[in-house]
């Protein structure tokens, strides 16, 4: 009797101590402007709501209703901010010739070619934005891209503002597979344009197209993962100047990538009130895109946003191809 008990109070030590370093995290995703890593722990809203039920269940069946209740007040705040976005409901249907596009990362360490280019086959997009696109990549696909006659790719290996210790290894991987971001199409480009700010790339392309004789723009972009003070600051300087571009487009715009962050960051947030650009999946679904191998830990940093002048036929994510990102399928129509 005296071991279980030892046991048991292990257990709710345990849980507690749980319970109070997801509430410490709970607390720190609201204070991303003033530190990167309480910027990182708000991507994981979700998850703080599973860790917070499930104490909250173990506290009632304990007896101990005031963590239960504590539990529970943390547990609504974090899926007060994700329940926007599991409210479901459907896109605008309009019969009307739409446009798919795609947008895939890559992942420079994956070389599930065939996967890919089956995807791309099956999912027959007249826009196709690749992210990570290495020269073996580019030979692997070769035939698929083939199939689209107009493209533009932005190279940004080694070219990044600050010139940092903190960046030598991650300026080193990139360098290495001459990482790229690419933008194919079926359609002619009216105009097209590469991301650059001064002496550096940033990375995203962009491109101008007609549908049916209605004007629009495709931005493509894969931000710097800021997983650091140094690369965070990057990350928060590409921000604004996608921002600023995507301000001085006077058509019905588009935006698809790899944000590198999720919709609960205050810097996604900005992102949003500076453009104006509706989040596509909010209302349809989380729609979690990294990292797919690892279910319970999956975000959504994978982003599709659009301005008024584009209806959104759907919104879906593609098959997992071997990388750690899974597809975006959007298909929409410019009105």
């Amino acid at each position: 009797m005296q071991n279980f008990q030892f046991k048991s109070s292990f257990a709710w030590k345990i849980l507690y101590f749980l319970f109070t370093f997801i509430v410490i995290l709970t607390v720190a995703g609201f204070l991303g402007r003033f530190w990167w890593g309480f910027d990182m722990v708000c991507h994981f809203r979700v998850q703080y709501f599973w860790v917070l039920i499930f104490s909250a269940i173990v506290f009632t069946f304990g007896g101990k209703w005031v963590s239960c209740i504590l539990a529970t007040i943390f547990a609504l705040i974090n899926a007060a901010i994700f329940i926007p976005y599991i409210t479901i409901v459907k896109p605008t249907h309009v019969d009307s010739p739409k446009i798919r596009a795609v947008a895939i990362n890559l992942d420079f360490k994956n070389s599930s070619y065939e996967k890919a280019a089956s995807f791309i086959t099956k999912s027959e997009p007249q826009l196709l934005i690749l992210e990570e696109l290495t020269e073996t990549w580019k030979d692997g696909l070769k035939k698929t891209l083939a199939k689209f006659p107009y493209f533009v790719r932005l190279r940004y290996a080694n070219a990044y503002p600050i010139e940092e210790d903190s960046l030598k290894p991650f300026r080193g991987i990139v360098e290495k597979h001459k990482t790229s971001l690419g933008l194919f199409s079926t359609l002619p480009f009216e105009n097209s344009k590469l991301g650059q700010f001064e002496t550096y790339p940033i990375p995203y392309v962009m491109g101008q197209f007609k549908f049916n004789g209605k004007p629009f723009t495709l931005f493509g972009a894969h931000l710097v993962s800021p997983i650091s003070g140094t690369l965070s600051k990057v990350r928060n300087k590409e921000i604004a100047v996608l921002a600023e571009q995507i301000q001085t487009i006077n058509q019905p715009t588009v935006l698809l990538g790899d944000l590198n962050m999720t919709p609960w960051s205050p810097f996604f947030k900005d992102l949003i009130q500076k453009t104006g650009l509706k989040e596509t999946r909010k209302g349809l679904g989380i729609y979690p895109t990294w990292p797919t191998g690892h279910v319970s830990m999956q975000i959504p940093i994978d982003h599709s946003l659009t301005s008024n002048g584009i209806i959104v036929h759907s919104f879906r994510l593609g098959p997992d191809i071997g990388s750690d990102h899974f597809p975006l399928i959007l298909d929409f129509s410019p009105i």
